[in-house]
């Protein structure tokens, strides 16, 4: 990183820290909000993290035509290959032939499994100017682009651009599955977001929300070993997260 940023000073900004910064800025959210937003001034954001990459060299200018072109688009995305630590192909995740447009109520069923975070394109507004309410701890790529639907649609390419590498055990999903608290406050994340975004559009999408508040719900009481309480509350809830738990141990469900 050290060589690229003295090769190149104009192109490269590096962010050098000692301290673990997801831990004391609670997350992706603060690290967003407090360090790297005020280093960006450029008119669009893209988003490429951890282990995974781009694979396409014409990827951002064929974003940023797109955008510049159709200025009620609020985020262009386009399908991502999901990849193994060896590299291997595994499947695309979006798998669509189809150039489409998404909106809020799409994105709410889709619970964020249309697009990767590698093929966020949007302009720098939408991914550093949000209240501090429309961020999330852990998620936040979906907490993006849901918010970015309630400022025009999401233009989806059916082009493969980016790679997510998957199955890692050093990655921060697999790191978090080992930790009770990582879960909880993810679920708590999630719950205090969608309620945000309920109130935001004026509960336009309650009919979505609301079950899906019931069901992140379930799973925090599912995680704190709240059984009963969530049985009590949510029963029908509570059967189809001991559906996915049991589908999961028999490694029918991923």
């Amino acid at each position: 990183m050290r060589e690229y940023e003295s090769k190149y000073p104009d192109l490269f900004t590096m962010i050098y820290q000692d301290e673990n910064q997801f831990s004391r800025l609670d997350g992706l959210g603060g690290i967003y909000r407090e360090i790297i937003a005020p280093l960006v001034h450029e008119k669009y954001v893209a988003f490429c993290e951890g282990d995974d990459f781009w694979t396409d060299p014409n990827k951002i200018q064929v974003q940023a035509e797109y955008m510049e072109s159709h200025p009620d688009c609020s985020m262009c995305v386009h399908d991502t290959m999901l990849v193994n630590l060896d590299g291997e192909k595994l499947r695309r995740l979006n798998g669509s032939d189809q150039d489409q447009d998404y909106g809020m109520r799409e994105m709410l069923l889709g619970g964020g499994r249309y697009f990767h975070t590698t093929s966020f394109f949007c302009k720098r507004e939408t991914a550093f100017e949000r209240s501090k309410e429309f961020y999330m701890a852990w998620v936040d790529d979906w907490a993006l682009s849901i918010y970015a639907t309630t400022l025009g649609k999401i233009h989806y390419i059916a082009r493969v651009m980016s790679c997510f590498r998957i199955e890692n055990p050093e990655s921060q999903t697999s790191q978090a599955e080992k930790h009770f608290e990582i879960w909880l406050h993810h679920w708590t994340s999630v719950i205090k977001y969608l309620r945000e975004i309920n109130e935001h559009t004026n509960r336009a999408f309650d009919d979505i929300l609301s079950p899906r508040i019931a069901s992140f719900d379930c799973w925090r009481l599912f995680y704190q070993k709240e059984y009963v309480q969530a049985f009590l509350k949510y029963p029908y809830y509570s059967l189809r997260h001991i559906a996915v738990i049991m589908l999961r141990k028999l490694k029918i469900l991923r």
